[in-house]
């Protein structure tokens, strides 16, 4: 699934990811001030694994059994793309955490 910067929320990854969907979106603009792509599983320059942490507030859409089902932690690729035309670019997330792929 395409997905604009709204959709890499650890719990719409997840739900994704738990229904065998693989997600490919922008990186929240709240999260671009704390990627270091010297963290995590190095895949590149700018290419990594992380991991994103479950949060320890249930969000009001979530009904509380999804909340306890959702795992601790959910491993995701975050890499940043060039624009061509010499400026930083875009980071990307993904659930597609293989780099052969």
């Amino acid at each position: 699934m395409l997905g604009d910067a709204f959709f890499p929320s650890f719990f719409l990854l997840w739900a994704l990811q738990s229904i065998g969907i693989n997600c490919l979106c922008e990186q929240m603009g709240g999260r671009k001030r704390s990627t270091d792509f010297r963290k995590g599983k190095s895949l590149g320059p700018r290419d990594h694994l992380i991991t994103y942490t479950k949060p320890k507030v249930k969000p009001d859409w979530l009904s509380q059994s999804d909340y306890d089902a959702a795992p601790a932690n959910l491993r995701v690729r975050e890499l940043r793309v060039s624009n061509g035309k010499g400026e930083k670019g875009k980071i990307l997330v993904t659930t597609l955490c293989c780099a052969k792929r």
